[in-house]
């Protein structure tokens, strides 16, 4: 097998859609990787319309064993700005030196605001299912406010139905 130079959930469209970010609120997104891929850098793009503003992001890569996910790695970074802008932001701090393995992962997103709390990731966020898929878990988001990514959690706990649990911000993995 090879090993890839970077990986994307989907290309993003200029027709792409801002997703608001709710403090402390984590989403967990899937992600197939079709190769092996080192965990080196994420990038995200992310628009805010305000300024003075500061966003932490920790991001922890979640594998799925039965109903449960749990912590892989992870990876963090801030974001500060004092100007309205679009672009990519690209977070490096990894907790460990991982290859990611090819199959179905999950990162869960998570975003503490600070200043002005404006920010919108970019992606798509059209599907808003009215039950859960019969089949197995795609993705959801906590409807509890945390601090910290949890080391595993039921996806029995996760909202998994609605617009608002199934966003998927566009994310770019490059070694």
């Amino acid at each position: 097998m090879s090993q890839l130079n970077f990986e994307q959930n989907f290309n993003f469209l200029p027709g792409g859609q801002f997703i608001r970010v709710s403090n402390g609120t984590i989403s967990y997104i899937p992600f197939l990787v079709n190769d092996s891929i080192s965990f080196l850098t994420m990038n995200i793009p992310v628009s805010n319309s305000s300024a003075n503003m500061t966003h932490t992001f920790s991001i922890g890569l979640y594998s799925l064993t039965g109903s449960t996910l749990s912590l892989a790695n992870s990876i963090s970074g801030s974001l500060s700005r004092s100007n309205s802008a679009r672009s990519y932001f690209s977070l490096v701090a990894t907790s460990a030196v991982q290859n990611i393995t090819p199959g179905n992962w999950w990162f869960g997103i998570l975003i503490s605001t600070g200043g002005n709390s404006v920010l919108d990731l970019i992606g798509q966020s059209t599907i808003n299912p009215n039950n859960a898929f019969p089949v197995g878990f795609i993705g959801g988001r906590m409807t509890d406010s945390t601090a910290a990514l949890p080391g595993s959690i039921a996806t029995s706990a996760l909202d998994i139905t609605g617009n608002d649990a199934m966003n998927v911000p566009c994310i770019i993995l490059s070694s």
